[in-house]
């Protein structure tokens, strides 16, 4: 079964989410003060940006696990900018619309993942 369209768009919204957090986090860093250590920063973004593009190529493939897993990630994002309102770590206005821009991203990508078709290519590929 050939890759629905829902998958396509799903997956395209979550590399773009993971981009452009990845571009928030850049302007969070230098409004840090005091600045963590740098190597500490780099490696945390590297195993945190390492794991969620490892989770969309699994989603892409059609692993199960990924798309709940991704389904987790988004539930517990969603509560913890409901009940702080944004995230206690983010020091600039940029990096807090770029957090709700991406909190929608994810509601998004859940919905798409979850569609009729989506749920079909899902149980395909596993078959």
């Amino acid at each position: 079964m050939n890759q629905p369209k829902s998958i396509k768009i799903a997956i395209f919204i979550y590399f773009a989410a993971i981009a452009l957090s990845f571009i928030g986090a850049i302007p969070n860093y230098l409004a840090a003060d005091p600045r963590p250590p740098l190597f500490g920063v780099l490696l945390t973004w590297v195993i945190m940006y390492g794991l969620l593009i490892g989770l969309g190529y699994a989603i892409k493939i059609g692993k199960n696990w990924a798309r709940q897993t991704n389904a987790i990630i988004t539930a517990i994002s969603l509560v913890t900018v409901f009940f702080a309102g944004t995230s206690p770590s983010l020091s600039t206005d940029i990096s807090q619309i770029i957090l709700v821009v991406n909190n929608i991203a994810s509601v998004a990508v859940l919905i798409l993942l979850y569609t009729n078709t989506s749920n079909d290519w899902f149980k395909a590929v596993k078959a």
